[in-house]
């Protein structure tokens, strides 16, 4: 047996042994970006103008037309429940019309392009499926699946983005086998002395609870990495991301002045809150392989739910975006859930439904503040 880490919380040699913490981060930034369409971007900036010019051009009618507009606009939303099957049995798709057959017959997908990738569209498909039984039929789908080249030029870091118009579309490169590399690396730094021979003799002497379960969790990752190499996918190297990062966050937190850096640079004021929280517990965003998919649903729901006057001066207008950022009651309870719900309400509702699906089960303050900025909750939450 060998021991990976001996009296961590005592030792910072250990720490830094540990952490590698000369290597770069395994990816930029790991996360998305809510973006939204031209047309209908265009049409929440300027209502006021667009009625203007509508009421000039048609007189009285028009007028009634633009108040009755405004009135839609005014009023609040709330999202009607998909009626889909309450269980759907994923089948694993062999051809890229099969998966887009199933998008389409079983979660009402209208779009479904992921080129003749039939191993994402098999992921997207069963993450899908995952939400649907455990909402019981009633989450919307999205309208359509896709890659985005072009969206990505700009952000190259983000992982996905979902659109006003109900599109999920992921970052091609992001989904490349480069990542799987990128975290062996990693692997192999913060586990050097483990090969295919002998991965199985490990001992983790690691006092704290939090740390040693990320250990755990990125231990059996490597061992399946290891031992199972043809079942290793771009997915788990994924959850790998996610699971650095609480690492990091959590290393931060307890003092590592390189982990701290990184994580400023990467997401900015965002995160000086969260590192004020000296808590060990770190982040939790590693939930599960469909964190990214999870993650952009949430987001989804959460648009669907919303309405114009909710994102100009509502819950999640402006102003209260700069509140939930300086509210300290606010932040210590978005770091219950992970250290990307710390940047504003859209991000702390889609990171809360991202827990959800994965079957975490939120405090109760969370919960809370969950439904006060309009987060959707479906019959089984």
């Amino acid at each position: 047996m060998v021991a990976v880490i001996q009296n961590v919380n005592n030792n910072s040699n250990n720490i830094y042994a540990f952490r590698s913490t000369s290597n770069k981060p395994v990816w930029d930034v790991p996360d998305d970006k809510f973006a939204k369409n031209n047309e209908e971007e265009k049409k929440k900036k300027t209502p006021w103008l667009r009625i203007f010019a509508i009421t000039a051009g048609g007189g009285i009618a028009a007028f009634l037309a633009a108040v009755a507009a405004m009135a839609l606009f005014c009023k609040g939303k709330t999202l009607e429940p998909a009626n889909l099957a309450e269980h759907i049995d994923f089948v694993k798709a062999k051809t890229m019309d099969e998966a887009k057959k199933f998008a389409k017959d079983n979660l009402g997908i209208k779009h479904f392009d992921l080129g003749k990738d039939v191993e994402m569209a098999n992921w997207v498909n069963k993450g899908l499926v995952n939400i649907n039984n455990r909402f019981k039929g009633k989450a919307n789908m999205p309208v359509e699946i896709c890659w985005d080249k072009s969206y990505f030029i700009s952000e190259p870091s983000a992982l996905a983005y979902c659109s006003d118009s109900g599109r999920i579309a992921f970052n091609k490169k992001a989904f490349s086998q480069e990542r799987i590399e990128k975290v062996r690396s990693r692997l192999q730094n913060m586990f050097p002395y483990f090969d295919e021979t002998n991965i199985d003799s490990i001992e983790l002497n690691v006092e704290d609870k939090r740390l040693r379960k990320l250990t755990e969790n990125l231990y059996d990752n490597y061992r399946k990495m290891l031992l199972k190499p043809e079942k290793y996918t771009r997915f788990d190297a994924m959850y790998a991301t996610m699971l650095f990062e609480d690492l990091d966050v959590y290393f931060a937190r307890n003092g590592d002045k390189a982990a701290a850096e990184w994580l400023k640079d990467s997401y900015g004021k965002s995160v000086k809150s969260a590192l004020r929280n000296k808590s060990k517990k770190g982040s939790i965003r590693a939930n599960s392989i469909y964190d990214v998919l999870y993650h952009e649903m949430g987001h989804m729901l959460h648009n669907m739910n919303t309405s114009l006057k909710d994102k100009i001066w509502g819950k999640l207008g402006p102003g209260a975006t700069k509140e939930f950022q300086n509210n300290a009651e606010k932040q210590k309870i978005a770091g219950k859930v992970s250290l990307y719900a710390h940047t504003n309400q859209y991000e702390f509702v889609a990171e809360c439904f991202n827990a959800m699906c994965a079957g975490r089960k939120l405090p109760d303050d969370v919960m809370k503040m969950y439904q006060e900025y309009k987060g959707q909750m479906l019959p089984s939450m």
